[in-house]
């Protein structure tokens, strides 16, 4: 199932694609991203208030705890190791009834 906000993954944003929600370079994500690094959300994940822009600390957002994630908390991690274990080879899948999360 394609994601209606992110097109299965590309984002016309150069090499920054939509990875199971979360926004990486997509050679990173295959070849490995750093562990202590938090990443944005992609489109289907950021806070439907402040659009993921608290992420980067330009202002707080309530709504995400200043995180830009709609569930209030940083994900990105979590959702690149359910990518990675997941085999790796589907793109975005971070939304509806294909979400990796778990």
């Amino acid at each position: 199932m394609t994601c209606r906000l992110c097109l299965n993954g590309w984002l016309d944003r150069g090499d920054v694609e939509c990875v199971n929600g979360v926004l990486i370079d997509i050679d990173e994500a295959h070849e490995g991203w750093q562990e202590d690094v938090s990443y944005p959300p992609g489109p289907c994940q950021q806070c439907p208030d402040c659009k993921g822009t608290a992420f980067h600390g330009d202002h707080d957002c309530a709504s995400c705890n200043g995180t830009g994630w709609k569930s209030g908390q940083d994900e990105s991690q979590k959702r690149l190791k359910n990518w990675r274990d997941h085999g790796g080879d589907i793109l975005h899948q971070g939304g509806g009834e294909h979400d990796l999360r778990s």
